[in-house]
């Protein structure tokens, strides 16, 4: 069963043999354990930053033509380590030989930013306060670290919470500390959308 609500995903290809076609499934799941893999704690994040800030393939794809030679191939370099860390990420959270894997630099890369996001900084949709946002930059990320709070304060072994991803983590954590503690952002700008209407509405009674 693929999750794919905590990251995980399934790719599906039909490879060529010498005698027949074969169906091969690659299940890719960016669990701590294999997080972990990609590189130690500030690699993690320096390749975290490099994949998901795409904006050299957005330059290069909307004003390939209006730049000059020498800030095109600066881009084109970056974007061929961009392929080769989404290689390393994807062979990282891939149980199979992910090499066989077909695919175009940008599904690759693709791929990749979405294993990062639900592996490392985490695609839940659940309620933070503002004053419990995580707004600063984190140079490192220490999965041994979510790994021994997933350990005490979920109840789990050793090998269940290695194989969660932070999705999924921060789920179960916000299922147990439910966040109470003020306004969300958004809760916040509705209140204050709300006052500033009631506001207008009073100050043309008076005029």
């Amino acid at each position: 069963m693929i999750r794919v609500d905590i990251g995980e995903i399934l790719i599906k290809q039909r490879l060529k043999g010498f005698l027949s076609d074969k169906n091969i499934e690659f299940k890719l799941t960016p669990s701590f354990e294999n997080i972990s893999k990609i590189g130690d704690s500030e690699q993690i994040i320096d390749i975290y930053s490099t994949l998901v800030n795409n904006r050299h393939m957005q330059l290069l794809q909307s004003f390939n033509k209006s730049m000059n030679k020498l800030v095109t191939k600066e881009i084109k370099t970056h974007i061929k380590r961009q392929e080769k860390l989404a290689s390393l990420v994807i062979d990282c959270c891939c149980d199979e030989d992910a090499s066989e894997l077909a695919l175009s630099s940008d599904t690759k890369i693709n791929i990749a930013i979405s294993l990062l996001k639900y592996g490392i900084s985490g695609h839940a949709n659940i309620r933070v306060s503002q004053r419990n946002e995580v707004k600063q930059y984190q140079p490192k990320f220490d999965v041994n670290q979510y790994i021994s709070n997933a350990r005490v304060h979920l109840g789990l072994s050793l090998n269940d919470a290695m194989r969660l991803t932070m999705t999924e983590y921060i789920i179960l954590m916000a299922n147990k500390y439910p966040d109470n503690d003020g306004f969300t952002a958004k809760e916040y700008d509705s209140v204050m959308d709300a006052y500033e209407k009631r506001r207008a509405e009073r100050l043309k009674t008076y005029q």
